[in-house]
């Protein structure tokens, strides 16, 4: 068994592996997530999401967030810091992965 198969993932080798996970996505909901990997793991308040990819309402940032959790786990966190929800990209995905690789190692 290799020792390396078994280690975490660093945050660089969990960023390229969500890049190409959401490589497959298109249009605004492809730069919604493409966004929230760009700031892993921080992630980002909706204020700051709807500035960036200039979202004027709140119907079009709940239908982003929406049709992105459909592709891969969106997390919602309160931030007191910014008295706002932090939206960041779910452990989920990264956690199956890293099962696989152990998995697939044995």
């Amino acid at each position: 068994m290799d020792d390396t198969s078994l280690k975490k993932l660093t945050t660089e080798e969990k960023v390229t592996i969500l890049e190409k996970e959401i490589a497959r996505v298109e249009g605004r909901i492809g730069e919604f997530l493409k966004l929230l990997v760009d700031h892993y793991p921080q992630g980002l308040t909706r204020t700051e999401i709807k500035a960036l990819l200039a979202v004027n309402n709140n119907p079009s940032f709940v239908s982003l967030y929406r049709n992105g959790n459909i592709f891969i786990d969106i997390e919602k966190r309160y931030c007191d810091e910014a008295q706002e929800n932090r939206y960041h990209i779910g452990t989920q995905y990264l956690q199956d992965v890293q099962c696989s690789r152990w998995v697939n190692a044995l």
